[in-house]
């Protein structure tokens, strides 16, 4: 096959959140043609729904070097920049894959930007304009319903998440965002079915570790700082585990140090074992958050 039509498979793939397939069949399409811009980009967006912000960086700047005036590529730096919190650089990219795109997913990575911004009439404009074009198109429906909850209208935000499963029962963005509702009112149990489904058909996205957290978040502190902590560590590559080990080592030095120079040797051989309980879990955390998601799958 040629890398125009493994794109426009990637694309399919990458639209019902089967992203270890999109990546797959993206290789296959660079490995075609290398220099191919719109491959590198939807790869980039790939990887970054995915939080592996690295790997996307040097996808999307390579898309960049090969088709600066592409507005996927655009889309795609938008995209990176706003999943690094960098709003400036993402409004800059959003508006300029604006310009030249008939794309329904540019005003919603526009509106996406300009929520995260705190701006949620800019980002109404930009879903009018992604509504016209594609007026059932889940994804939009699931931003409209982001949209009304950061306005505080629960009644939209609930009547936008149901239009958006009932436009796309297997969309993870619409999973997501009736979840999310649920949560903001209060049932758990709606929020615990879907963030299973999110996770069922996506279960690397970043969208379902937000709707995971925020449920967390809503049972309580303790059970929310341990979800956070737990996940920080466990989404960390090899290296960042390593790097996080290093640092609670010295750390921990430090506070023995401390400690003997007090006459504290309890609280001292305290602090030792403490460092190698952590250390332990910070190897341990990836199966044990993979655990963690295979509870919450639904089976089949």
């Amino acid at each position: 096959m040629s890398a125009e039509s493994l794109l426009v498979h990637a694309e399919h793939e990458y639209g019902r959140g089967a992203f270890v397939d999109a990546i797959e069949t993206l290789r296959r399409a660079l490995e075609a043609d290398p220099a191919h811009a719109a491959a590198h980009a939807l790869l980039a967006r790939v990887l970054v729904r995915q939080r592996r912000l690295h790997g996307a960086d040097g996808e999307a700047r390579r898309a960049l070097e090969l088709a600066p005036e592409d507005p996927r590529v655009q889309l795609a730096m938008a995209e990176l920049c706003l999943a690094r919190k960098d709003l400036a650089n993402a409004a800059h990219h959003a508006a300029l894959a604006l310009d030249d795109s008939r794309d329904p997913d540019a005003p919603v990575v526009a509106a996406r930007v300009a929520l995260a911004a705190g701006d949620p009439f800019a980002a109404s404009r930009h879903l009018d304009t992604a509504i016209a074009r594609a007026p059932r198109d889940p994804r939009v429906l699931a931003m409209y319903a982001r949209v009304a909850l950061a306005s505080g209208d629960l009644a939209a935000a609930a009547n936008h998440a149901a239009r958006a499963i009932a436009a796309g029962p297997r969309d993870v963005d619409a999973q997501v965002a009736a979840g999310l509702v649920a949560v903001a009112t209060g049932d758990l149990a709606a929020a615990d079915r879907h963030v299973r489904m999110a996770l069922h058909l996506a279960p690397a996205d970043a969208a379902c570790f937000e709707l995971w957290g925020a449920i967390q978040r809503r049972r309580g502190t303790v059970p929310y700082l341990i979800w956070l902590v737990s996940s920080a560590v466990a989404l960390r590559g090899e290296r960042g585990r390593f790097a996080i080990a290093i640092v609670s080592f010295v750390i921990a030095r430090l506070l023995i140090i401390v400690a003997y120079t007090l006459d504290l040797d309890g609280a001292a051989m305290a602090l030792g074992w403490l460092w190698i309980a952590f250390s332990a879990y910070t190897w341990l955390a990836p199966e044990l958050l993979r655990r963690s998601l295979q509870n919450h799958v639904p089976p089949g």
